[in-house]
């Protein structure tokens, strides 16, 4: 009989091994590629990469930027026992841009630069490796998240934020904390408190309490509440004194109304630098001098204080109603509970008062000094043009090369006075002049978002053979003007020219000419 492999009958597991075996053929065909690599341009002129081509984070956003971002603003320093904090408000000049990424901050001292790390949104840094009584230099520069074309980081760094400098602030002296437990543990030792033995206990007087003078946590086992363990260093002198509370040895609390030092009673109640402590409590504390910086709280209650200088981020006069306050932005006087006035940096121009039509504080004083006042004899020419036809021919308008003026109003009115002319004889073919004032919200110049209009400012007859009445106009202009408040304007003078070409008179190159201009501007 013949055998056939596809069609014979075969048993069980040939069956399920060929089945097996014809599975794996087929998933070996499922093979996958290389899906490459794809770039999405950005509306900003740079793309992103994704794919093989983007390195191997497989994402490379801001690739082919070359803008750096601005640099930080908002930075400020402190220092406190040792070391130095950075804050940083979180902004930049121009923005934060899309790409930003982080601003990494430095410390200087002398020769030695310190690494502060970096912060990717508003906070603080700190460096604790810098010595004390140093001037020490912060700068932070900004970092946008650029890639080049291979998936690798080139970020574009901004130029360095203005520096500033702190002095290195020492935690406390060493010398003084020895000084002072060399006399604790002098006084100890006069009143029989010491033990030579680290790990000795003695009883007190009423057999109660027990005191400890070691340099490891005593035993827990037969302690009662009140008995004292004075914790020793290496050289055997006290560091502290604890007082067990029936389960735990907490720090122990002396509160007294008077402290006397033996043999002392009079005019010294406390040894010199006899006391160095966290926390002090008492009725009263007499001193002809107390050291700068060594007095830290919330609330300070004293009939009068007399400093130098006093430091402080606010100062607020005792009234409820009728008060004073007196911040880092400036001088705010209030009355019946609403600021009256202020001054202070915060404001457009410095000082602001309580407005009763309006209800709010508005600027006064750019009303009191904000008056602008310009006088130009610079000569001021419309373009040159050419006078072809007979009759009357208008130069085009000429700008003045630089604004007259830079104004602003906090209400957004002015009241403006002008005046142009021209001052000596005028070409022989100029029948008159006319000028305008425009103001622009740019310093460049057009568009206008106020004109006068047409202003006379000349006018003369021809002279020589064409004869005519000769006569002269000067027309100063007068308005009121109402543009945005707390806005920056520029104001322009424009100026053109009417010329005149007779019968027989050959073509000819004209323009006109302003050279005296007097401005007026007074913020209503």
């Amino acid at each position: 009989m013949a055998f056939h492999p596809d069609i014979t009958r075969r048993d069980d597991v040939s069956l399920a091994l060929d089945a097996a075996n014809s599975a794996v053929r087929i998933a070996s065909r499922q093979l996958t590629g290389n899906a490459g690599t794809v770039e999405i341009p950005n509306a900003d002129g740079t793309s992103t990469i994704m794919g093989v081509g983007a390195g191997g984070s497989g994402i490379a956003p801001w690739v082919g930027d070359t803008t750096a971002p601005g640099k930080p603003l908002g930075i400020s320093a402190e220092s406190h026992n040792g070391a130095v904090w950075v804050s940083w408000d979180g902004t930049l000049d121009g923005g934060i841009p899309a790409d930003f990424d982080h601003v990494r901050f430095t410390a200087v001292d002398g020769s030695k630069t310190v690494d502060m790390g970096q912060l990717t949104a508003a906070g603080k840094v700190t460096a604790a490796e810098l010595k004390a009584g140093d001037t020490v230099t912060i700068t932070a520069v900004a970092y946008d998240d650029a890639h080049a074309a291979d998936g690798s980081s080139t970020p574009n760094a901004s130029v360095a934020s203005d520096p500033v400098t702190v002095v290195v602030q020492s935690a406390a002296d060493a010398a003084q904390v020895r000084q002072a437990q060399d006399n604790a543990q002098s006084a100890l030792d006069k009143a029989g408190q010491a033990s030579d033995t680290a790990t000795a206990a003695k009883t007190t007087a009423d057999g109660k309490n027990k005191i400890f003078s070691a340099a490891s946590e005593p035993a827990h086992m037969g302690l009662v509440p009140g008995d004292l363990w004075f914790q020793l260093d290496s050289s055997s002198h006290v560091t502290g004194i604890q007082t067990w509370n029936g389960s735990r040895f907490v720090d122990y609390l002396v509160v007294a109304n008077e402290i006397l030092v033996a043999g002392s009673v009079g005019t010294t109640q406390i040894a010199n630098g006899a006391i160095t402590t966290d926390l002090l409590t008492s009725n009263a504390v007499t001193a002809i001098k107390i050291a700068a910086q060594t007095i830290t709280g919330d609330k300070l209650n004293v009939g009068s204080v007399a400093s130098a200088i006093m430091t402080s981020n606010l100062f607020k006069t005792s009234g409820t109603s009728d008060f004073t306050i007196i911040n880092d932005s400036g001088v705010t006087v209030y009355k019946n509970g609403t600021p009256y006035s202020h001054m202070g940096s915060d404001t457009t121009y410095g000082l602001q008062a309580w407005d009763p039509n309006r209800s709010a504080m508005v600027d006064v004083s750019s009303q009191i000094f904000g008056t602008n006042y310009a006088y130009e004899t610079t000569d001021l020419e419309s373009p040159t043009f050419s006078v072809t036809n007979v009759g009357a021919n208008w130069s085009p308008w000429g700008n003045a090369a630089a604004p007259s003026m830079k104004i602003n109003s906090p209400t957004g009115r002015f009241i403006f006075i002008w005046d142009a002319r021209y001052i000596g004889a005028l070409h022989d073919d100029v029948m008159g002049s006319w000028i305008n004032l425009n103001i622009s919200e740019s310093s460049s110049g057009e568009p206008w978002v106020w004109s006068s209009g047409d202003v006379h400012a000349n006018f003369q007859n021809i002279s020589g053979a064409y004869g005519g009445a000769g006569f002269s106009q000067n027309s100063p202009g007068f308005t009121m003007v109402s543009l945005t408040p707390n806005k920056d304007y520029w104001l322009f003078f424009s100026h053109r020219s009417l010329h005149y070409r007779f019968t027989g008179q050959a073509k000819f190159r004209a323009s006109g000419h302003c050279n005296q201009r007097t401005l007026i501007a007074l913020p209503a």
